[in-house]
């Protein structure tokens, strides 16, 4: 761009000032009520996407590939948090550093010295949905688990989505429920956890049928950290969705409905990863 004079004086300033902020109130509101409609209209949504998938579905996995996925933007201070609740040193983990515009590319350097794991680093902001299907679309494997980059792991969580998956041969998705936490000394809970749980863990099932009557986005609940499925169910309902073509506002919960529109799922009673309350929330959280 080239510089003019009346580009210095402060008037430019304030009239450049005025009309970014009027663009991004426009934005800002029209997102909002975007959001308001979608979840008013959760049961018609979810209907129509039902009414137009495809209902051939490839074969289910049988020999499961795991792979934690951690989509950043401007929160690298907690990745060692995160990194240090994956207790399974062979699994693969990949960051995907959403263009973080603070110091985040610093501490995935610090964590590089000590924890193994793949790094995508997007040049622009692509938000938690295109970071995914990022991820999913260029990876081998075929079991992915989210762990949001503020958040970690119970000391079970791996051990007990990857069993149900094979003692449940149904299953396409696998989340649970979370703590919530404020301060770091909570993390220490999983020190107390087993790594493995003695019992089958209780969960309820989600399908097409339960689907169909989805009224609010909480009528299949579960945290994004810890919510796993298996690459056919993403691929079936074409992976994560921008706003305009959610059925809900939220974009885990909307990946969450449709594949339970298209597969079973389970939601199991125990808490399978620990929610930070207190971090603020980023474009590559939303």
């Amino acid at each position: 761009m080239k510089i003019t004079t009346n580009m210095l004086k402060p008037s430019f300033y304030v009239r450049y000032y005025r009309l970014f902020k009027e663009a991004y109130t426009i934005a800002w509101r029209n997102n909002r009520n975007t959001s308001i409609k979608k979840n008013r209209d959760i049961n018609k949504s979810i209907n129509e996407f039902i009414a137009n998938l495809d209902k051939t579905i490839q074969p289910r996995e049988t020999d499961f590939k795991p792979e934690i996925l951690i989509p950043c933007y401007n929160q690298g201070r907690f990745l060692k948090d995160a990194l240090s609740s994956i207790n399974k040193r062979d699994i693969a983990v990949t960051i995907i550093n959403d263009a973080s515009t603070d110091d985040t590319a610093k501490y995935i350097e610090e964590v590089k010295k000590e924890y193994k794991f793949k790094l995508i680093t997007n040049m622009v902001n692509i938000n938690q949905v295109g970071s995914l299907n990022k991820a999913i679309e260029n990876s081998e494997n075929n079991l992915f688990i989210v762990l949001n980059a503020d958040d970690a792991f119970t000391s079970y969580t791996i051990d007990t989505v990857v069993d149900l998956y094979k003692k449940d041969t149904s299953l396409r998705m696998i989340g649970g429920r979370c703590i919530g936490f404020e301060e770091k000394e909570t993390l220490k809970l999983n020190s107390e956890f087993p790594t493995k749980l003695s019992y089958q863990p209780i969960y309820k099932t989600y399908g097409p049928n339960q689907a169909k009557l989805y009224k609010d986005p909480n009528d299949i609940n579960m945290t994004m950290s810890s919510c796993s499925f298996l690459k056919s169910a993403w691929q079936a309902v074409g992976g994560f969705k921008e706003l305009n073509q959610r059925v809900c506002s939220f974009d885990d919960r909307d990946f969450q409905m449709r594949v339970s529109a298209a597969c079973n799922v389970a939601v199991i009673d125990e808490p399978l990863a620990f929610y930070r309350l207190n971090s603020s929330l980023g474009l590559g959280q939303s």
